[in-house]
């Protein structure tokens, strides 16, 4: 649960918006890597008393961050050999099961309270 916190709270507070899609998981593995290795303490305080110093937390992902080396590109590029097709693109992924924006009317809409 505490590495699910590390990665949650780095995801949730764009700690990952400048790395490129095709680096994320390595971003992840190599994130965890060193909060086992270098802050274990900020992983054992989070398991034994299920509280989080935001503050060291912040530190420290900013510490990797900056020291991380993407493989290429940039957040908005796609991999290098990556296709997109049509409206895949949009919507952030597949546009499978996605319906098409149009206005619904509904004759019999009532007012519940």
């Amino acid at each position: 649960v505490e590495e699910q916190v590390v990665v949650l709270y780095a995801g949730t507070n764009g700690y990952l918006d400048s790395v490129p899609v095709a680096d994320v998981q390595r971003f992840e593995q190599e994130l965890l890597d060193l909060f086992r290795t270098q802050r274990s303490g900020l992983l054992n305080d989070i398991k034994t008393t299920g509280k989080l110093d935001e503050e060291a937390l912040k530190a420290a992902l900013a510490e990797f961050v900056r020291d991380f080396a993407p493989t290429g590109g940039t957040a908005d590029e796609p991999a290098a050999g990556a296709t997109v097709e049509g409206d895949t693109a949009q919507a952030g992924g597949s546009a499978e099961g996605i319906l098409p924006e149009t206005e619904i009317t509904r004759d019999d809409e009532s007012d519940e309270a």
